[in-house]
Parts: structure tokens; sequence; C-alpha cells
């Protein structure tokens, strides 16, 4: 899986996406707090030791981690947008009469911690596949029900990973 002739090449694009997304993630702050967007917590929290640490016993305990979900963990961290503001976000309550209230799903990725504290759920003894918790359901980041999580089986058989909820 991680080994062969094409291995070093798949992580040096993995690592090359991921800084790209991290520099996109801490523009899209800066634009969004000038835009008076009101996140509801840290918005941005990028690697620290402790994360890296954690997505180490993820995959120690579950098995090898996707390239592109280790290499987000490892160089983009965890992104919180959730929050506030009253043309992009349903959770301001106020309706815009021009655009009529806009339907946005903000976006959210957990970091390794969340994974490794729902461990029990994750890894079972029942033949279920292991799953990565990656970011609340598109119903919770809107506030419209707590329903659960977005999860990733891995490996899927025979398919390419697919995202549960």
């Amino acid at each position: 899986m991680r080994s062969g002739e094409h291995a070093a090449d798949a992580l040096a694009v993995a690592y090359t996406t991921m800084d790209r997304a991290a520099h996109n993630v801490r523009l899209l702050v800066e634009r969004l707090k000038q835009l008076g967007y009101e996140f509801e917590s840290e918005p941005y929290e990028p690697p620290s030791a402790e994360s890296r640490t954690a997505w180490r016993k993820v995959e120690s305990k579950i098995g090898p981690i996707p390239l592109s979900l280790r290499t987000s963990w490892d160089v983009v961290g965890a992104v919180d947008f959730t929050g506030k503001h009253p043309l992009l976000s349903v959770r301001s309550g106020s309706e815009n009469t021009a655009l009529g209230t806009l339907l946005t799903d903000p976006l959210v990725i957990y970091g390794p911690e969340v994974t490794l504290s729902e461990e029990d759920e994750v890894i079972s003894d029942d033949g279920n596949l292991p799953e990565y918790v990656l970011a609340p359901d598109r119903y919770h980041t809107t506030s419209t029900t707590l329903a659960g999580e977005a999860r990733i089986q891995w490996p899927c058989p025979l398919e390419p990973p697919r995202v549960c909820s």
C-alpha cells in the first residue's frame, strides 16, 4: 500500500496538495473575519506535536490511514468554520430579501483526537470496517439537528473509500 515504485511520488503529491489546502484555510479565515463572520470557536488549529502523536496512535490501532487524511492531519490540522453572518450563515436567523436565506454548510474537519476519543465505536469486533471520524454531519453544522458525524471506512473492499454518515 505505501511501498512500491510510486509511493514517494504519491506522498509528495499528497503533501503538496495539503500545503495548498492549509494556505487556503488560513486565507479563508482572514477573509471571513474581514467580512464580519463570527466564528463559534477557533476556526483553525494547525497541527501540533500532540495531534501528530494522535494520528500515529490512530494508525497503530486501526491500520494505515489513507494518504489524503494522514497528510491533512499532518499539514492542515483541524478546521471549524461554524459561525454566524447575516448573509453567509443560516444560523444568523435573518433572511436577506434579495437572496433568501443561504443554506450553507460550513467547513469542519476534525483532528485525529476525535477518532481516538471515539475509539470504542470506531474499532469493533463485529466485523465492521474501522472508521475515521471526519466531521459533524451537515445538519449538525447548521444547527438543524444533532444527527451524527461523517465517517470514512477504510479499507473498503473492492471500492474506493466512502463517506458514511
